[in-house]
């Protein structure tokens, strides 16, 4: 049986990757081999992905890690090229949002409020260091290019002594045209692992 990696490098291989390319906001030239290889930034850091090969490098190590591949991949895959609309929307909005939701909470909300709940600054400090510009949404909140078509933007809300501390992340509406409702979960997941939270 083959592994969701090998259907999704199937896929891409079946795409008009300069298509795909154009759509998704990635950068593609030309090796010395004649082979095509695609910069594709993602939460501040350029993947160099070989194509047809499939391979991942990040700074010349190849990227092991399957849920950045299948990440990335499916974005060159999904990408429509929609303009952003500049309409926030919940993740919940998100098709099959609803049903989602639990395992975002879980593993994107939970271990964002563990870390910065408490220490509201310190998500802002880590969070311009790891590329977040100012959103201008109360209370605090950060806007980040998760991939060039796919801003996450952040909120948190200070507790006080009525409310404990909580947290959102918005997405443009756009978002459906760009990622799986999987695939968006995954994005916000690594993104507060790079901010400095973890599960």
């Amino acid at each position: 049986m083959e592994t969701s990696l090998e259907i999704t490098i199937e896929q891409l291989r079946k795409i008009d990757i300069a298509d795909a390319c154009r759509k998704s906001g990635a950068d593609m030239a030309e090796d010395p081999k004649g082979d095509k290889v695609i910069t594709l930034p993602y939460l501040g850091d350029e993947y160099l992905i070989s194509f047809p090969g499939s391979e991942i490098t990040l700074g010349g190590a190849k990227i092991t890690d399957a849920g950045i591949t299948i990440t990335l991949l499916h974005y060159l895959i999904t990408s429509k090229g929609t303009p952003l609309s500049g309409r926030l929307i919940d993740f919940r909005q998100i098709p099959d949002g609803n049903f989602y939701y639990p395992a975002f909470e879980t593993i994107v909300h939970k271990p964002f409020i563990k870390a910065f709940g408490a220490e509201p600054g310190k998500f802002i400090s880590n969070g311009i260091s790891a590329g977040g510009l100012d959103a201008g949404l109360k209370d605090l909140s950060l806007k980040f290019i998760a991939l060039p078509r796919v801003p996450v933007t952040t909120v948190i809300y200070k507790g006080d002594g009525e409310f404990p501390p909580d947290c959102k992340f918005l997405f443009d509406s756009s978002i459906k045209d760009y990622l799986s409702t999987e695939a968006v979960m995954k994005v916000c997941e690594r993104l507060v692992k790079k901010l400095g939270g973890s599960g």
